[in-house]
């Protein structure tokens, strides 16, 4: 008989085992811990939204922060807690949502949540994330679809985070288009950041709803419950499941394109489409008001999908509101497409352009719908088990998108995880500059002033009398002469009488 033992509070317990076991050793104190981390990109380059969770309910909670490399720590009281309760009886957890504001760009903080108990302090480790550059470049990474049901299924995401990423691409932040979880249970949940939570905690990731999260729960409530979006729709039912923020010259909008896709009912897809129309309102509302040159949509199912009426819904949208890229998940593949407003196959930079990018997970599958003759590149399938990501650098000569592919297949390994090849790269070029129109002086500044020009003489007719005058004056001239000699002539005589 073999014994494991484990030390809890400084308590010893012993458990007899004749094999191996996995034991989980929970602390009394560790429901009032927070855990499960996430920080996201903020309304502006200035802003940050983070979001925990912990098992109890009924504690106070601040968060603490400071610039990296300094003493002292800003608190911010948190007010923002609500109980979430997950539907089927599946268990209920606190959520907690801060938001910081007034960041300085390209900067690294470090930050722990906190929650209290009366006098008692319960406090995450110490965190650092890096705020989003001012100006007009920057660049980030789509991934999709991580979905797993344990823990090795995410190793993909952490392995490719840990080595391409961080070692080779280099991006500002992530976008998550969706299906964190296979059947969206709280065990499922928990080995998401079991495996991955220190990548949640310290990047910047914009989250996308996908339909994985909705199992059984059409509201969304541990997707809204782990994830803190920024100025989505203030819709009664669905809520915080839509965000769009600011970076750069780029205005991005998160919708979801998976509403009431848990609903049972008659009227499912009715209910989908007058989504849809809220949505596309408040996307139109949101792309204007950000006065951006680019205009981004971030989905979880896109242009390839088996819906026809949603599939002709996003078209049409996305070409009244001139949107220039539209990035989802949704099939375990890669697919690229430009249409133009007619709903026609169109080159790059001419209408909108629509990637499909997934899955970063270990779920591979084929697309049994009719693919449309707009593609312009497609490949995976079930066949071809190597993860994909795609990375958009934005500068100001305009965005150049690049999809990778795992090189190798086969199990995910932290070396695997290392080597992608590219597979497709096209670029939207920026705008022309509009002509400058002559400038005038400002109203408040003297004008300039310049001397006046010489008025040009208009040239004078051929003056013929001009010989004729001529001779005159020599005529005048000579009698003149002649009279003045004369005198003289007379006073010699009268001198000489």
């Amino acid at each position: 008989m073999n014994y494991v033992a484990v030390t809890v509070d400084g308590r010893k317990i012993t458990f007899p085992t004749e094999g191996t076991m996995r034991l989980d050793a929970i602390s009394p104190t560790t429901r009032f811990l927070p855990e499960q981390l996430t920080v996201t990109p903020g309304k502006t380059v200035s802003e940050v939204c983070l979001n925990w969770i912990t098992e109890a309910d009924g504690l106070g909670a601040e968060l603490r922060y400071r610039k990296a490399g300094e003493n002292n720590w800003q608190t911010l009281a948190v007010t923002e807690i609500e109980t979430v309760n997950v539907r089927g009886d599946r268990g209920t957890f606190t959520s907690y949502s801060a938001d910081l504001r007034d960041l300085a760009p390209a900067t690294d903080y470090e930050y722990m949540a906190v929650t209290k108990d009366g006098e008692d302090e319960y406090r995450s480790d110490v965190h650092t994330f890096t705020t989003l550059p001012d100006g007009k470049a920057f660049s980030f990474v789509l991934v999709s679809d991580l979905q797993s049901t344990n823990e090795e299924g995410y190793l993909p995401f952490l392995y490719t985070n840990n080595t391409f990423l961080t070692d080779t691409l280099h991006p500002d932040f992530l976008v998550n288009l969706g299906d964190l979880t296979e059947d969206d249970t709280m065990q499922q949940w928990s080995f998401l950041f079991d495996t991955a939570g220190e990548v949640l905690s310290s990047r910047l990731i914009a989250y996308v709803p996908g339909n994985h999260e909705s199992k059984g729960d059409v509201i969304y409530s541990q997707f809204k419950g782990r994830t803190n979006l920024p100025d989505g729709i203030d819709d009664p039912i669905l809520k915080e499941n839509t965000a769009s923020f600011v970076v750069g010259d780029v205005c991005f909008v998160i919708l979801n394109t998976e509403p009431y896709s848990g609903e049972d009912s008659a009227d499912a897809s009715g209910d989908k489409l007058r989504y849809y129309a809220l949505e596309k309102e408040w996307a139109k509302e949101a792309f204007e008001a950000s006065g951006c040159t680019y205009r981004i949509i971030l989905a979880h199912a896109g242009l390839v999908q088996k819906d026809d009426a949603a599939t002709a819904f996003l078209e049409q949208m996305c070409a009244e509101l001139d949107v220039d890229l539209f990035f989802n998940g949704h099939i375990h593949d890669y697919f690229r497409a430009t249409v133009d407003g007619d709903g026609n196959k169109a080159d790059v930079g001419s209408g909108t352009t629509f990637i499909t990018t997934s899955p970063m997970g270990m779920k591979f599958d084929d697309y049994e719908g009719e693919i449309d003759d707009v593609l312009d590149f497609q490949t995976g399938g079930s066949g071809d088990e190597r993860q994909y990501l795609t990375y958009v650098e934005v500068t100001e000569a305009g965005i150049a998108v690049t999809a990778y592919q795992r090189t190798e297949a086969g199990d995910a390994s932290l070396k695997k995880c290392a080597d992608y090849t590219q597979i497709d790269s096209f670029t939207i070029s920026a705008p022309a500059a509009p002509e400058q129109p002559e400038t005038t002086a400002h109203p408040n500044e003297p004008a300039e002033t310049k001397a006046p020009e010489t008025p040009v003489q208009p040239e004078q007719p051929e003056n013929r009398e001009q010989p004729n005058r001529t001779w005159l004056w020599i005529a005048l001239g000579a009698a003149v002469l002649a009279i003045a000699a004369a005198v003289v002539v007379l006073r010699k005589k009268e001198k000489t009488k």
